[in-house]
């Protein structure tokens, strides 16, 4: 290799992302590649026995690990994983609500979040670069309903399940190690609901009952929920790569529209070509029904969610625009469902 080369390789800034194969990660991943970073991924199982090692683009060096740290195997490997990297985008979590998996939440989502820091640390301790840690939790440390309220970063969080909890506890780790340490950046995300590319299954869901014409308001119909699309997303999580501003800060991330249940089923029916629905159903009977048919209790807990998410804060400092508008890509989500459900 020339020695010019060889010298612009090796001032390579190198980026670890945890979560890489879920939708955010694949496309984060990428965007990085493209942007010419040496980018690392962490594989809880190894790319020949975990399928979706398909969603990560050529050119991403793997580490098979588990951030548990469930073995001396995965301790070695996220040692290696964080040596000399400058920025570690952390999107790997749990997301099952259900009681049983409370000690996972735990394990994977607080205890794994503080295992990944302690590793950098170790890996890196005589060095004095510092780290930028851009962590994604979500507007669920919230709670689910918070009527007549504007969320912002300031507001109360109230966590209502042990996912939102987990989050929430995560976030703690990372501000306690960043008092700790000066060498430990971070910015936070709090996270809509997303929707898009590798999102569709939940929204197809409800995409079938409403072409099969089976779907009720839950309620009145008038709560408000809030989404975002995963290229939105992805455009935001970048930012903080180049903007100093965002240093040791939480931002809310959705696309900044109050949407209503009952806009967005109505959206729903006329990218379907089918009527709206036009009955409701009591909440403490949807849940009920919930548990015998194919919505689950955390799809329920989103369309009876209640919440109204300012995004004045990371306009104003980072700049963020929300540039995916709902009418085209759930125009495109509906497409793509009536291709894949076309005898329905």
């Amino acid at each position: 290799m020339p020695k010019k080369i060889e010298k612009q390789a090796s001032k390579k800034k190198i980026i670890l992302v945890t979560g890489a194969t879920s939708g955010i990660g694949g496309l984060l991943t990428e965007k990085l590649l493209q942007m010419n970073y040496e980018v690392r991924v962490i594989l809880m199982e190894h790319p020949n026995q975990n399928p979706e090692w398909k969603y990560l683009p050529k050119g991403v060096k793997v580490y098979v690990a588990d951030i548990r740290l469930s073995d001396d195997q995965s301790k070695k490997a996220m040692a290696e994983a964080c040596k000399n990297v400058s920025i570690i985008f952390h999107l790997a979590a749990s997301t099952s609500n259900y009681n049983n998996r409370y000690n996972d939440l735990i394990n994977t989502n607080v205890i794994g979040t503080e295992n990944i820091i302690k590793a950098y640390f170790d890996a890196n301790a005589d060095s004095d670069m510092k780290m930028h840690f851009i962590y994604t939790s979500s507007i669920a440390i919230y709670g689910y309903k918070r009527k007549d309220e504007t969320l912002t970063e300031e507001s109360e969080p109230m966590p209502r399940s042990a996912y939102s909890e987990s989050k929430y506890m995560a976030e703690q780790v990372i501000k306690a190690f960043a008092t700790a340490n000066k060498r430990l950046n971070y910015t936070i995300f709090r996270i809509g609901v997303i929707y898009g590319k590798r999102y569709e299954y939940n929204f197809f869901r409800i995409f079938k009952r409403i072409k099969e014409q089976t779907l009720r308001y839950i309620g009145n119909g008038e709560n408000h929920l809030t989404l975002i699309n995963v290229d939105d997303v992805v455009k935001a999580l970048l930012i903080p790569m180049e903007n100093s501003k965002s240093i040791n800060k939480i931002y809310n991330l959705t696309d900044g529209v109050p949407y209503t249940q009952k806009e967005l089923f109505k959206k729903a029916a006329k990218f379907l070509n089918v009527e709206a629905p036009t009955e409701n159903i009591h909440p403490f009977l949807a849940r009920v029904i919930a548990r015998h048919r194919e919505i689950n209790l955390d799809q329920l807990r989103f369309l009876v969610s209640d919440r109204i998410v300012s995004i004045d804060k990371i306009k104003k400092e980072l700049g963020f625009k929300p540039s995916v508008s709902i009418d085209i890509a759930g125009k495109v989500l509906a497409q793509e469902f009536l291709k894949k459900h076309s005898n329905l």
